[in-house]
């Protein structure tokens, strides 16, 4: 009369097939630090046989191959069988199995034998004979075989390397018209599945094939020759994806290749019944039993693994429903989150193990809610017996029944119970699913046995149901067996079946006075309704304090339930108990089943007599910030860490903020002795982003945060200064916050701007024939303390401009490693005359150069100065900047609307420099260099020119920028031949004082002859063939007096003009 144990077939690997039918190589994404190519050649050149092979396959399983190798290729075609038409699109890789990125590839040859774990890992097979054939004859790259001659070194490194160097050249030929990712063929042979891997006296096979020339014959025929860890340059991996579609069917090759009537869609060599290489050596990966999957956030979901050192990572499929399952996510054991889910949704899932040649069958369906919240009920299933109708994801009916009441689960396998993955006690109620198990797997082994007992002593709340529960325990169950049934399950075995009737009884109904008193009478399953035949349900009665709650309809004394409240062997706190004699899955419809739940839960969770205290919830911190103590309004307040069980304090908790994360406290009230349920008080610490550095560009300020950033003048928030970049107008102290989630970092550096006003004298110029009061024709600078030429020295008309961290600029004597003399005297102006220049800077000094009349413009403005550089190249450097509008704007004066000319040395917009994004001097010039610029200004006639040093956040230990001959002027000297303005010729200074320059401002002519003549005509200095644009005119070569000076242009132009020598 005992039931009989009926197996079926398994539908797993079927269902697996489906759901993983893809048309993407099935691997994780390429990481940026991935070896390329060239990179990978050169780790594994001096590796042993097996070192490389092993190192080959940890490349491809960790993603390291091109992206143009990831979407796979279809092979379509038809074929007609026995009068039957078959159509068939199998899918392959574009190319040879390579290791690298798309610019940088490795073709890369390998055993059969590693060929054949990374198919089984990934899901893929090799092709046959008559797939190569058909995989060449659809290739849109058909490339001409490039062989190497024969010789032991064939099978290395280095001419591997050599032969793939060649076809990349005969691929990188026809990029243009075929890119990357067509079909190639042609560039290798092929390793191919074949009768003949078998068969063959020992060692095994490798077979190979193909290798089609341009005509589309072979060079290789079919060949087993070589032993199966043979490998040389011209052999080629081409996976072709196990799930194929036969007429819309998904089937696999394996299945096609073993089928007696279907085996010539892929095959030319009749059935090969076993369609892959041998592995016996690498050991098969067990299907996982102990796991849980929980609740990590709201929108994913963790899950717990018992460690399996043949597991290289688990592939994982999600289902709403728990039958129809998604694409395959495959998690490393180091991260088994699943990210990216819907909030507050119900989740099914299953995994399989992935070893490194195998993968093992689908896991049990277990699954969870994503939730922000810690869920109250764990699910366990226990029923793991091969059984009718068992299909390993009965959760599905206990894990809906929870959700439509509103209640959130985390689930396990017992094993993971037992092995200690969950722990029951952190959970308010436990859901124990046995359906039919029994004596020949255990409904509850010894250590669950133990587990339970300590779960219910501390006062948990234990929901179990299957039909062999008395059976197994209390009926044939040892003497400890029994003791855990009377008085933990709290009942006693009283019959097999309903009335001592299998298969005759499938209803049941409340018990009067007990917890599902309100019910109606409800069915369970005989085998029609989706779930399995519950043949002999348990007849069971209450124990040492259980009450009889349900009982089978129409029968008197026969109970299908109990129910107990109170206190259990050496327990220390209330718990509950409700045990049923039947399946709660097998319950219908699901209606009826939701209701039977519903009434499970009242007895567990009733509406609380002593209310929650009112708490604030959610409270939210950044991280590190001083917390305050968590607050609660309600009667003898309790503090808990945990949400069941622990000892309450009375002292409110302190929330860490040095983690960031999601932090659940805990508080109760207890009113007249009771005390009520536990709120719950979550508190998310958010990470605070890293401190942004700060440089400047130019005169912004520069976070190289690109988010949302705050910046401060003196401590205070700048309202509006958001950006990445800050333009400070006003002097201060500067820093900048990082701005993410709003929590700000920490600052990192404080800048010190200056934004002085202009406080100088103008230095006014007048016509050397009608010169204004206190106009002069041009002023020069030495930096001498005897400088007082035309009245006053240079820093009264000049001064300090716009610095940041301090302005370098000062007038004194160089002693510094590079600057240590002076262009004549002893004073120079200079970035600092005794040390190296400080890294993010900007210095800069300013003056204001004007006409006094206001007839006749445009007005002529010449800038000449002698000077050296020491800094980085491209980094660091000076450059020249102009206003016109008294210093509200500046801009470089390579800028200047109207084409200055410059000469001797200038800068061009080519010369950048990344610490002001824009043109300047940079490097290093170890001679004295002259340089100078024109400008003709229209309106106004007054002018602002600043001369700027900057640097950027990298301290180099140089000297900067030292100046000397500052001469400021006009050109008003010259004897124009030509009137276009673009022809002018000037000396500049005029009179000499030092030294001057006679200048072509032209940018199409150059001088060619020079001649100087005294007031006698005497030719006193000449030079031919200089071509140049300027010529040094050295006040040394003269004595005081009027000279003349004429010059030749290379187009023959003639000019002449005088000078003074003073």
């Amino acid at each position: 009369m005992r039931k009989l144990i009926k197996i079926i077939p398994s539908l797993i690997s079927f269902l697996c097939i489906l759901s993983a039918y893809s048309q993407t190589l099935n691997l994780p994404t390429r990481q940026v630090s991935a070896l390329n190519g060239a990179q990978f050649v050169s780790l594994v050149t001096s590796y042993s046989f097996t070192a490389r092979e092993d190192e080959i396959f940890n490349q491809i399983i960790s993603g390291n191959v091109p992206d143009f190798q990831r979407n796979l290729i279809p092979i379509f075609f038809t074929q007609t069988i026995s009068s039957t038409t078959y159509n068939v699109t199998y899918y392959v890789l574009s190319d040879y199995l390579a290791i690298g990125c798309d610019t940088n590839y490795f073709l890369c040859p390998m055993s059969p034998l590693l060929a054949q774990r990374i198919c089984n890992y990934a899901g893929y097979s090799m092709p046959t004979r008559k797939m190569v054939n058909q995989i060449w004859t659809a290739s849109t790259v058909k490339l001409a075989p490039s062989t190497i001659a024969p010789s032991p070194q064939m099978t290395t490194i280095p001419v591997m390397n050599d032969h793939n160097t060649t076809v990349w050249g005969q691929r990188s030929a026809v990029l243009a018209s075929h890119p990357l990712g067509e079909l190639v063929g042609g560039d290798k042979k092929d390793v191919i599945i074949s009768n003949s891997i078998y068969g063959n006296p020992a060692p095994g096979r490798v077979v190979i094939y193909g290798w089609h020339q341009l005509n589309g014959s072979p060079i290789q025929p079919l060949y087993a020759g070589h032993e199966e860890t043979y490998a040389d340059y011209s052999h080629g991996i081409r996976l072709v994806q196990n799930s194929i579609m036969v007429n819309g069917s998904a089937t696999t090759v394996q299945a096609v290749l073993q089928s007696s009537t279907l085996n010539t869609l892929l095959s030319d060599e009749g059935v090969i019944s076993i369609p892959w290489y041998p592995l016996s050596s690498v050991p098969v990966i067990a299907t996982p039993g102990s796991f849980a999957v929980t609740s990590e956030s709201n929108t994913s979901l963790r899950l717990h693994i018992t460690n399996n050192p043949l597991a290289l990572s688990y592939y994982v499929q999600l289902s709403s429903n728990g039958i129809s399952f998604s694409d395959t996510i495959t998690l490393s054991p180091a991260n088994l989150v699943v990210t990216g889910l819907t909030p507050d949704s119900l989740y099914f899932l299953r995994i399989a193990a992935v070893g490194a040649s195998s993968v093992s069958a689908w896991s049990e369906v277990l699954g969870a809610v994503t939730s922000s919240s810690v869920p109250e009920i764990l699910i366990v299933n226990g029923f793991d017996r091969a059984s009718t109708g068992n299909t390993y994801n009965f959760i599905r009916q206990h894990g809906k029944a929870f959700r439509v009441n509103n209640y959130t689960f985390n689930a396990a396998t017992n094993e993971a119970v037992i092995n200690g993955l969950v722990n029951l006690t952190n959970y308010n109620a436990v859901d124990y699913i046995l359906g039919n198990e029994s004596t020949a797997n255990e409904t509850f082994s010894t250590t669950e046995q133990e587990i339970v007992k300590t779960y219910l002593q501390n006062g948990g709340y234990l929901f179990v149901s299957g039909a062999e529960i008395a059976w197994d325990l209390d009926n044939m169950g040892s003497a400890s067996d029994k003791e855990f049934y009377n008085l933990y399950l709290k009942a006693t075995y009283v019959a097999d079946a309903p009335n001592s009737q299998s298969n005759t009884y499938y209803s049941f109904e409340p018990f009067a006075g007990s917890i599902f008193e309100a019910l109606s009478t409800m069915t369970y399953d005989n085998g029609t309704q989706g779930t399995f035949n519950v043949s002999y349900p348990d007849v069971i009665t209450g124990n040492d304090g259980g009450q009889n709650a349900l009982q089978y309809t129409g029968l008197t004394d026969n109970f299908s339930g109990i129910s107990f409240e109170g206190i259990f062997p050496n327990g220390t706190q209330t718990g509950k108990l409700v045990s049923l004699g039947f399946p709660f899955e097998t319950v219908y419809p699901e209606s009826s089943r939701n209701l039977l739940m519903e009434k499970i839960l009242v007895f567990f969770f009733p509406e609380d007599t002593v209310p929650l205290p009112f708490v604030n919830s959610p409270l939210v911190y950044c991280q590190n910030d001083t917390a305050a103590a968590l607050v609660a309004i309600g009667e003898n307040l309790l503090w808990y860490y945990d949400s069941l069980g622990g000892s309450g304090i009375t002292e409110p908790i302190v929330p860490a903020t040095n983690t960031p994360g999601i932090f659940n406290y805990y508080v109760s009230q207890t009113v007249q002795g009771t005390e009520s349920s536990r709120a719950q008080i979550t508190v998310e610490v958010i990470a605070k982003p890293a401190a942004p550095a700060l440089t400047h560009i130019g005169t912004q300020l520069h976070s190289d945060y690109s988010g949302t950033n705050q910046w401060y003048r003196n401590g205070f928030a700048i309202s509006g200064a958001t950006n990445q970049n800050y333009q400070p107008d006003s002097t201060g102290n500067y820093f900048v916050k990082a701005l993410s989630n709003g929590c700000y970092s920490n600052v990192l550096d404080t800048f010190v701007v200056e934004v002085p006003e202009f406080s100088g004298h103008d230095m006014i110029l007048g016509h050397p024939y009608y010169y204004c009061d206190s106009s002069h024709s041009y002023f020069e600078f030495n930096f001498e303390p005897s400088d007082t030429l035309h009245h006053n020295a240079f820093d009264f008309y000049a001064q300090q401009g716009f610095s940041i961290n301090h302005n370098l600029w000062e007038i004194g004597q160089p002693s510094k490693t590079f600057f240590n003399t002076p262009f004549n005297g002893n004073r120079s102006l200079i970035t600092d005359s005794l040390h190296t220049y400080a890294l993010n800077n900007f210095s800069s000094f300013q003056f204001r150069v004007g006409y006094c009349s206001t007839n006749n413009p445009p007005y002529d403005y010449t800038v000449n100065f002698f000077h050296k550089l020491n800094s980085t190249d491209i980094k660091d450097g000076g450059y020249i900047e102009y206003s016109i509008d008294n210093g509200a704007h500046w801009d470089n004066i390579i800028n200047y609307s109207s084409n200055p000319i410059y000469f001797n040395n200038f800068y061009s917009a080519n010369d950048s420099i990344e610490s002001i994004n824009d043109a300047g001097f940079s490097g290093t010039n170890t001679d004295w260099q002259h340089s100078g610029f024109i400008i003709y200004l229209y309106q106004p006639h007054f002018i602002d020119i600043r001369f700027v040093f900057s640097s950027d956040s990298l301290a180099e230990l140089m000297d900067g920028w030292i100046i000397e001959n500052l001469v400021i002027g006009g050109t008003w000297e010259s004897v124009k031949q030509n009137k276009n303005i673009n022809d002018k010729i000037s000396i500049v200074p005029n009179p000499v004082f030092d030294v001057s320059n006679i200048i072509l401002f032209s940018f199409d002519d150059q001088i060619k002859d020079y001649f100087i003549y005294n007031s006698c005509g005497e030719i006193l200095k000449s030079l031919k063939n200089v071509n140049t644009n300027s010529i040094s005119v050295n006040k040394k070569d003269f004595s005081s007096g009027i000279y003349f000076y004429k010059i030749k242009t290379d187009k023959n132009i003639e000019f002449a003009g005088k000078f003074i020598v003073e």
